[in-house]
């Protein structure tokens, strides 16, 4: 289940990304990197922070439930 989740995450960011998923004037991960692509040369931290919290969070809730299953065992 936690693997879905962070899947979820993913799919949404990327989706966002493409302009498929949430539409602009709502936040979203994939809504900064789309925005951040035209200052990249100039303000790379406005890519890198969005990239880094969607990687920290999908790793995050990956790591959540394996130890999760581990306890459980």
């Amino acid at each position: 289940m936690t693997l879905a989740v962070g899947r979820g995450i993913l799919l949404e960011s990327a989706l966002s990304f493409f302009g498929v998923g949430v539409r602009p004037p709502e936040a979203s991960w994939g809504n900064m990197l789309y925005q951040a692509q035209a200052t990249l040369a100039t303000e790379p931290w406005l890519a890198l922070f969005p990239g880094l919290f969607i990687f920290t969070t999908a790793l995050t809730v990956n790591v959540a439930g394996e130890r999760f299953a581990n306890v459980m065992q």
